[in-house]
């Protein structure tokens, strides 16, 4: 294409571009939906007042902000280091402990009562051997 017929090929579509900027500044913005027409009705009291509120005891410690991502990804099966996982573990130490301080002493034991079937078939296994 000629230098010519490029130049002029350029103006007439940079006018035709400045042409419609101007009509979009001239045209009134298009009016937007109200957000509140879409936002549902609010829940009858008398409803609300029948469920129970959840009560948070005065002694609660909240996970730090690095525990609660740390827990998070846990829950997501992500893998976590040794550090991490003890960080975990000092912080729910530290829960138990103040929970078995308020309530008194902890009645549940984390023992296994019997081997488990693998065990047991690991057992007979040697012993015939």
């Amino acid at each position: 294409m000629p230098m010519d017929d490029a130049l002029v090929l350029m103006s007439k579509k940079f006018e035709d571009y400045r042409r419609e900027l101007v009509r979009e500044k001239a045209a009134p913005p298009p009016v937007a939906p109200s957000p509140a027409a879409h936002v549902p009705p609010p829940a009858p009291v008398a409803a609300a007042a029948s469920r129970p509120t959840p009560s948070v005891p005065d002694d609660f410690l909240p996970p730090s902000p690095q525990i609660h991502y740390l827990l998070n990804l846990l829950s997501d099966n992500r893998f976590l280091n040794v550090e991490e996982l003890d960080s975990i573990i000092s912080y729910l130490s530290d829960r138990r402990k103040r929970l078995v301080e308020k309530k008194g002493e902890c009645k549940l034991e984390f023992r296994r009562s019997k081997p488990r079937d693998q065990d047991r078939l690991q057992s007979e296994w040697y012993r015939y051997e």
